[in-house]
């Protein structure tokens, strides 16, 4: 049963909870008491952080506790019962009752949320010691140690222990780094000697790159000294043609001169300019053929170097079909040669008074038969 002291009629109650749910600031001081009180005693005094507002006393609110949670009040204790006065004190006196009945439920379910949080975090203390424990019992022979209670609670001991579980911490998390740092070192040692093989490997590849490079200078100074030998061959002829055309004048002249045989000289006169169409003729394909040579033999020289760059294989193709090319000039600059001495042989025996048809048809027109029947079997090379 609870027994209602006298309490101020405009007492108001004012409960201001934190975070934790706990009462940070209250105004429901009541002034009156009645009756005998007990206090239980405070759970949260022992294992908790001291806080004795988790369990207010029964002072702190005006009740006094003698039995059960009842309000009981006769028509004597209310002054009777037309006192209007009366009842509007005893309602405010019930309802700040509910009100301090409703704090004190808000402070311990918030006491309970704090003790069970405390409890936890005192067995995650509790195993972290035992773990420090077990680690310094095993560092103890290590150290060379002896002797030592590790169950005594005095202040000298503790002290040192603590001291030797801080060391050991420092040795372990030495320790750890010294080997993650031997370990960066032996990465750092492996990947110096990958990066050095990998230089010899790229240092080989590029001398073999240079003597691939050389042979193809050699091959491209080979090749224009063909194209050169080619180019004076061509002069060569084209001299020689000249000189025909300004022998084959003289000799119109002289058959003009002479009018022996008018028909003779005509005839004479356009197989003789047949014979220099023909000439002009293989002297155009000639140079068409070397033109096309020259070509060739740029291709084949850009293609040598190309594929001396990709394939070593592909250079003795290159070198032959090359020797193929300089045999077949080398022919054709001798047919070029026989014709030249062709006309020779025809112009000294015109000179030595011996007829110039004969002379013509024994001597040039067989070689430069000879000359295109060579252009016409070998200029496909």
């Amino acid at each position: 049963m609870l027994k209602i002291g006298n309490f101020r009629p405009n007492n108001k109650l004012q409960v201001v909870l934190n975070e934790d749910m706990e009462v940070e600031k209250e105004n429901d001081k009541f002034l009156g008491s009645a009756g005998s009180s007990s206090n239980p005693p405070n759970g949260d005094q022992q294992g908790t952080d001291g806080d004795s507002r988790l369990s207010p006393s029964n002072e702190d609110i005006g009740i006094h506790e003698t039995g059960a949670h009842h309000i009981a009040a006769n028509e004597s204790s209310l002054g009777g019962e037309g006192d209007t006065g009366s009842e509007r004190e005893l309602r405010i006196r019930i309802q700040d009752i509910e009100a301090t009945g409703i704090r004190q439920d808000i402070e311990i379910s918030a006491g309970r949320r704090r003790e069970t949080r405390l409890q936890e975090e005192n067995a995650r203390l509790l195993a972290e010691r035992e773990d420090l424990r077990k680690a310094y019992t095993e560092l103890l022979p290590k150290m060379n140690i002896q002797n030592i209670n590790l169950g005594s609670s005095t202040k000298r001991e503790q002290l040192a222990l603590e001291k030797s579980e801080k060391r050991h911490h420092h040795v372990t998390t030495l320790g750890v780094m010294q080997e993650d740092v031997h370990n960066k070192l032996v990465k750092i040692t492996t990947e110096r000697d990958e990066l050095a093989s990998l230089l010899q490997i790229s240092k080989a590849k590029l001398e073999e790159v240079q003597l691939t490079l050389e042979g193809s200078r050699v091959l491209l100074k080979n090749s224009e000294a063909v194209a050169e030998k080619s180019t004076r061959a061509l002069e060569g002829l084209k001299l020689a043609l000249s000189e025909a055309n300004t022998t084959i004048s003289t000799k119109d002249a002289a058959l003009v001169e002479a009018r022996t045989d008018l028909g003779l000289s005509e005839r004479l006169h356009e197989f003789t300019k047949t014979a220099l169409s023909d000439s002009t003729t293989s002297l155009c394909d000639t140079q068409a053929t070397l033109k096309e040579l020259n070509r060739e033999l740029l291709e084949v020289k850009q293609k040598s170097i190309q594929d001396s760059v990709l394939a070593g294989h592909w250079r003795e193709t290159c070198l032959f079909e090359r020797d193929e090319k300089v045999q077949f000039l080398s022919r054709l600059a001798a047919a070029g040669d026989a014709v030249h001495e062709a006309l020779r042989l025809t112009n000294d025996s015109i000179q030595a008074g011996g007829n110039p048809a004969c002379a013509f048809s024994g001597n040039v027109g067989p070689a430069i038969d000879r000359f295109q029947t060579l252009i016409k079997s070998e200029g496909k090379i």
